[in-house]
């Protein structure tokens, strides 16, 4: 009897639950950081003045300089490339899309039909990726916002003239759109 006495003690210590939890709680913190929104600004693109004789095109580089495939007269050989300023949170990447598919026209001052076709966008910065859009604008990715939250970035592109090519002023606007990687 004094051994199973002995076994029942030990066995009932050895299974005693009554003392230990079974939950436990913790307190544990939350934390968001908003960063400072994206916005951008820009000016421009200025091909110049040039006279021309057919169909060709006038490539306006990021860095100003003008070159022809046409046979222009009195073309300027330089023109200011457009500028591009975007302020957003520093050391963030972003994307930059620049008009609908890469192509749109810019129309004579007298609203003709006769329009000049602007493509092949370039910028100073970042990779132009052919595989990816924005909403269908062509991409320019990796772009490192510098520390102090403000990056200016050139455009450049190609103009497309036509055969019968009206003399006059052609204007028109570039949609560019900046979003955050």
């Amino acid at each position: 009897i004094k051994k199973i006495l002995i076994f029942t003690l030990i066995a009932g210590f050895a299974f005693n639950t009554n003392g230990q939890n079974a939950t436990a709680t913790a307190d544990i913190g939350a934390t968001a950081t908003i960063i400072t929104p994206i916005s951008v600004s820009g000016t421009a693109l200025a091909f110049g003045k040039f006279a021309t004789s057919g169909v060709g095109t006038v490539v306006l580089a990021t860095t100003g300089s003008l070159s022809s495939t046409l046979l222009a007269k009195n073309m300027q050989t330089t023109g200011t490339a457009g500028t591009i300023t975007v302020l957003g949170e520093g050391a963030e990447s972003f994307s930059l899309a620049i008009s609908q598919n890469g192509t749109f026209n810019i129309t004579g001052a007298s609203g003709d039909a006769n329009e000049l076709t602007l493509s092949d966008f370039t910028s100073s910065e970042g990779t132009k990726n052919s595989t990816t859009s924005i909403n269908g604008k062509d991409v320019f990715d990796d772009i490192s916002i510098p520390n102090e939250g403000t990056i200016t970035i050139n455009i450049g592109a190609t103009l497309t003239t036509t055969l019968t090519q009206n003399a006059g002023a052609y204007v028109g606007e570039i949609t560019v759109l900046v979003s955050y990687e």
